[in-house]
């Protein structure tokens, strides 16, 4: 897959200094838990669980694409803290053409309006590569006509 969105495809020895400084690194699982600090037995079933997905070839738990499943089986393992560089979501909530979210039932929830990177659908399950910047657009859009949108509810106001 390479490394941040495709463009890199070898690992330099400045990017292995930065994983190394900014990445906790584990001989198994249940060290890495450890060193994560989350609880070990649950971490050790989510890996197995994601593990099992992969082998099958489908992720049944949250749709992630069949090529990008890769079992975490071999060590060193690597756990890390994401931060914003991106700044996309390829999930979101789910919204109406007034940025309204809607709940499991498809209603609105009122009162409530979503722009910026929580909208969801936008990308569906692959950002856009040829559209550098294509998120922020559409978060600053969105955060815009969901501040009118709300705005001009008169269910809002008092």
């Amino acid at each position: 897959m390479g490394i941040g969105h495709g463009k890199l495809t070898e690992i330099t020895r400045d990017i292995r200094e930065f994983i190394d400084k900014f990445t906790l690194k584990a001989d198994n699982i249940e060290e890495l838990a450890e060193k994560m600090e989350v609880p070990v037995k649950t971490f050790q079933a989510t890996v197995e669980r994601y593990n099992e997905l992969a082998k099958m070839g489908q992720d049944l738990d949250f749709g992630k694409r069949p090529d990008r499943l890769t079992a975490l089986n071999k060590p060193p393992f690597y756990a890390g803290k994401g931060g914003y560089e991106l700044l996309v979501v390829m999930g979101g909530l789910i919204v109406n053409p007034q940025l309204q979210p809607l709940d499991k039932d498809w209603e609105v929830i009122p009162g409530l309006y979503a722009g910026g990177n929580v909208v969801g659908n936008r990308f569906a399950v692959d950002y856009p590569l040829i559209v550098p910047g294509i998120s922020h657009s559409m978060a600053t859009v969105f955060g815009r006509l969901a501040g009118l949108n709300a705005a001009n509810d008169t269910g809002n106001k008092k």
